[in-house]
């Protein structure tokens, strides 16, 4: 099972698992939350060193990374699983916590976590 992470806008199919705290207003029906992954509302003006701090520290050390890719898979089903949040990463200068999330099952498992438009056949 492969794992990817985009934007609420830039993919739309199955396999969506929102990990913000809310989705978008207008997000198509069909994803799922999994809101241990969302950062918490105090973190959302911070800059990124502080942010990352943070999210690092509160949010993915308490979590177990292999729970997180068993809970994230169940709730894809059998879609490909996309973790997904509100920034464009095609804008330069903007990033995420999906990418720190990705970043963190890589160091933890191993895992290639790719953001959706970076697949080769996108």
């Amino acid at each position: 099972m492969r794992l990817y992470t985009s934007s609420f806008w830039s993919f739309r199919g199955p396999g969506r698992v929102c990990i913000a705290r809310l989705p978008p207003r207008r997000a198509p029906a069909g994803y799922r939350m999994y809101r241990a992954l969302a950062p918490h509302p105090t973190m959302l003006k911070l800059p990124f060193e502080a942010y990352r701090a943070r999210y690092l520290a509160e949010i993915l050390d308490p979590l177990d990374p292999q729970q997180v890719v068993i809970d994230v898979v169940a709730l894809a089903g059998t879609e490909e699983v996309h973790l997904q949040c509100y920034e464009n990463l095609a804008i330069p200068g903007k990033w995420c916590h999906r990418r720190l999330v990705a970043d963190w099952l890589h160091e933890r498992l191993g895992l290639a976590v790719d953001e959706w438009t970076d697949r080769p056949d996108a």
